[in-house]
């Protein structure tokens, strides 16, 4: 996908209920098209120990907005400054989206090895990409003060909780829309 400037790697389409304005009653739901980025990067979740509240496992928007509320410039948080300098509309992915990644990626078979990642990796590399590791990927989703969660790109679907926001792992950018 490239349009207006954006360009990246279609991975899923999803439909996310819309609330009435009270948010007690689904009204409806929205489509979106969601693109992971042509690039990723091996970097630190945060340089300081501070509880952002970025807890919304399906949004890594809102995650990212709970983050800047901290550090509006994201510079104690370059997981998530790499994200953003992305352009407008970047995001460092809701645990919820980088699952969504990883069943796409692999076919659902959460096999590394699987000809879906082959092909994922190809379509990057044949654009200009970087292709996908069997690694670590960060989620916008903290666990602790000093902890976030981590999604491994390997054998079967796991989630880590217990990685310090310290430690080193890849990243990818997340860009969803709206679609009709």
């Amino acid at each position: 996908y490239e349009e207006n400037g954006v360009k990246g790697i279609v991975y899923a389409f999803a439909e996310i209920a819309k609330y009435n304005d009270s948010y007690t009653e689904i009204v409806g739901y929205d489509k979106y098209c969601y693109l992971f980025s042509m690039d990723q990067v091996y970097i630190e979740w945060s340089t300081e120990n501070v509880q952002c509240n970025a807890m919304n496992f399906k949004d890594g928007s809102k995650n990212m907005l709970s983050i800047s509320y901290q550090d509006p410039t994201y510079a104690k948080y370059p997981a998530a400054k790499w994200c953003a300098d992305h352009g407008e509309g970047w995001d460092l992915p809701a645990s919820n989206e980088l699952h969504m990644m990883w069943d796409a990626i692999s076919g659902g078979n959460h096999i590394f090895t699987d000809p879906t990642v082959t092909a994922f990796n190809k379509t990057l590399t044949d654009n200009g990409g970087q292709p996908i590791e069997e690694t670590f990927y960060w989620t916008s989703n903290e666990v602790s003060e000093s902890q976030a969660e981590v999604v491994c790109f390997s054998e079967g679907k796991g989630v880590c909780l217990e990685i310090l926001k310290s430690d080193k792992f890849d990243v990818r950018a997340v860009y969803k829309f709206k679609v009709e």
